[in-house]
């Protein structure tokens, strides 16, 4: 047996929560930003909110960017199959 903790875009993945509280930030006018619409950072994600993070939300960026456990069976001569995505990492930890 082999236990591995994953870093990648679909496990350890903050990123897209953030983003999605900036998005409802601009949205809701509560961004307190100094780029404006005519500076040409002020595009899409180019120019993110300065809105301060409540505790909570940074619990749920920490919980969300702690690598998961997969339990894998290994076979004869301790092989097993992993398939990792671009830019990942895996941490191994091989048990009797």
């Amino acid at each position: 047996m082999a236990e591995l903790y994953r870093i990648d875009d679909n496990v350890t993945s903050p990123y897209l929560t953030w983003a999605r509280w900036n998005n409802e930030s601009i949205a809701g006018g509560t961004c307190n930003s100094q780029c404006t619409q005519g500076d040409g950072q002020a595009t899409g994600n180019h120019c993110p909110c300065l809105a301060y993070l409540t505790p909570a939300q940074i619990a749920q960026l920490d919980k969300e960017s702690e690598p998961q456990q997969e339990v894998v069976a290994v076979g004869a001569g301790g092989k097993f199959d992993v398939v990792l995505g671009p830019y990942a990492a895996v941490m191994v930890e091989f048990h009797e």
